[in-house]
């Protein structure tokens, strides 16, 4: 899941070849094959590498996004000025803290 189309094509630039692997049903192992994968191996594993932590990233943000989505933040007046400030700041604070990447 973590290979999207971008990876693909820098898997073809490494290889120095062209192959269309994403919603293609055309798409076989011989084109691999061909593409000579083994000469670009250290590229290839850099590539891969990096979207597995991409996706690793995705999913966090996913989850923070999805916390954070639904917080209701209170406001109340400070020193009867009419200026409203956030109230439980060291609780949001924490929580920011916590989600940190």
């Amino acid at each position: 899941d973590s290979i999207k189309a971008r990876h693909w094509e820098d898997v073809a630039v490494a290889c120095n070849a062209k192959f269309d692997v994403v919603g293609n049903a055309d798409f076989k192992l011989e084109t691999l094959l061909k593409a000579d994968l083994v000469s670009a191996r250290d590229e290839i594993e850099e590539i891969t590498d990096g979207a597995d932590k991409q996706l690793k990233i995705e999913h966090q943000l996913g989850e923070i996004k999805y916390q954070w989505k639904t917080k209701e933040f209170l406001f109340a007046e400070w020193k009867d000025r009419g200026i409203y400030v956030l109230k439980s700041t060291p609780v949001i604070v924490e929580e920011l803290e916590e989600v940190q990447m």
